[in-house]
């Protein structure tokens, strides 16, 4: 299945893991009202896109921890918009279909 769109209801979450859950697409727009989000797992799954530039995924300013491994469907590369991520301690994406160089930025 799909992400739940219903999850950008709980806005003041903090940490959200739905590792190993088998959805596959996109993150859902509506996933911009997870502002409060400090840590976010959304490993081994069969997410197909959400690092392109406009993803909801950008929004999440406060993010420290971002696990997007084993998605390996997910294409790349990693656009400059990883930047507007500045509080992000930890990033991996292992074992994704990630090409291209890192952004400066980064």
């Amino acid at each position: 299945g799909t992400l739940p769109t219903e999850l950008a209801f709980a806005s003041q979450l903090t940490t959200l893991s739905v590792a190993r859950a088998s959805f596959s697409g996109s993150l859902p727009p509506a996933w911009r009202a997870l502002g409060a989000l400090t840590a976010l797992d959304l490993s081994e799954n069969r997410l197909t896109s959400g690092l392109e530039p406009g993803s909801a995924l950008w929004t999440l300013t406060r993010l420290r921890a971002l696990v997007l491994s084993g998605n390996e469907a997910l294409p790349g590369p990693l656009p400059t918009e990883v930047s507007r991520l500045s509080r992000l301690r930890s990033l991996d994406l292992a074992q994704c279909a990630l090409g291209g160089q890192l952004p400066t930025e980064v």
